[in-house]
């Protein structure tokens, strides 16, 4: 087992031929799932039109900004002996 989670947003067709969100638009939607690989095998869950917040803080770590030390190569840093 990975134990790795990769959530994507996707839109939903219903299939149903009256549907005019489906016939005319994307479709329904987005809604959040949650793909894991287990063994070779995907799954895919249904996480609904909100991420949890455990995953929503996740994804706002990972897009804060990066910053570079303006410390040089060999430098020491502030605070060191």
């Amino acid at each position: 087992m990975n134990g790795k989670v990769t959530y994507r947003q996707q839109f939903a067709h219903c299939g149903k031929p009256r549907c005019r969100k489906c016939r005319e638009g994307m479709g329904h939607g987005p809604y959040w799932y949650a793909y894991q690989t287990e063994n070779g095998n995907t799954t895919r869950t249904y996480v609904g039109k909100h991420l949890p917040p455990e995953a929503q803080a996740m994804i706002e770590a990972l897009h804060e900004p990066c910053y570079r030390s303006p410390l040089r190569a060999g430098a020491v840093s502030p605070g060191t002996p």
